[in-house]
């Protein structure tokens, strides 16, 4: 029931606070540009992430959506496929050069993440429970556009956890985007190499990863593969993760009557 509870207070914050940004935005740029809206449903058979104590180890699917245009709402709601909560992230970034070439945005994001912890009650019985952990991530990011098929990008992210003994990660992470958008019968495919680098106190690891995207034009689904190989690291975690995902995308503008 408290979960239940929980969930109709964040749609119900949702709803309010992604209709601030599409309120808050001004007369002009309504009406001479599209104002966004997409979001998109994955499943995956192994839910990763970049943090490996926050990597879930089972099928997992997910929820996202982003709202706005220079400043844009993006939560993003992770669950097991048993319907267990995995993590809610709540972003917002701000784009503060958007050019052909190059951009660069700042984000935050508070953030949820849930795990189970054995719990053992005043009656002496012992069971599994939800427990969530909060947290608040700050990122900066930007990228260049090399060619029509290349581009290259860095990434720094900190992690501020708000409970007792906290643990902070922080990472920075290269990445370059290789796209082929002119493939027969308008396939497209993406390859994602990147690198980053991972503190979480004093112990920190450096890790590479990729994935690989194949798409349709005319169709709203992808499929995906992706990889993550620990090159040298004091971390707990796998030594190597893969999953692949299957991926649902909408996209809509909207222009001021």
């Amino acid at each position: 029931m408290k979960f239940k509870l929980v969930c109709r207070a964040l749609t119900f914050a949702l709803f309010l606070i992604s209709s601030s940004i599409i309120y808050s935005q001004t007369t002009e740029e309504k009406e001479t540009e599209p104002f966004n809206f997409s979001g998109g449903v994955a499943v995956t058979n192994n839910g990763v992430s970049i943090v490996p104590a926050f990597t879930l180890d089972k099928p997992a699917i997910m929820f996202d959506m982003s709202v706005g245009k220079k400043l844009t709402f993006e939560p993003q709601f992770r669950f097991s496929l048993e319907g267990v909560p995995w993590s809610f992230l709540f972003a917002f970034r701000y784009k503060l050069v958007d050019g052909e070439r190059y951009s660069l945005k700042v984000g935050s994001s508070p953030a949820i993440r849930f795990g189970q912890e054995e719990v053992t009650d005043a009656d002496g019985v012992t069971e599994d429970k939800i427990i969530a952990s909060r947290g608040w991530a700050n990122e900066i990011g930007q990228s260049l556009v090399l060619t029509k098929n290349l581009s290259l990008g860095v990434t720094y992210f900190l992690v501020r956890q708000l409970e007792k003994d906290p643990v902070n990660p922080q990472f920075i992470m290269l990445n370059s985007v290789v796209s082929f958008t002119e493939l027969p019968k308008d396939f497209m495919l993406t390859f994602v190499p990147q690198m980053f680098y991972l503190k979480i106190g004093e112990d920190s690891g450096l890790y590479y990863s990729g994935s690989m995207s194949l798409a349709n034009k005319n169709l709203p689904v992808s499929l995906s593969a992706m990889f993550n190989k620990t090159i040298k690291t004091d971390l707990d975690g796998h030594d190597f993760l893969w999953n692949v995902t299957l991926t649902y995308r909408f996209s809509n503008h909207y222009y001021k009557n």
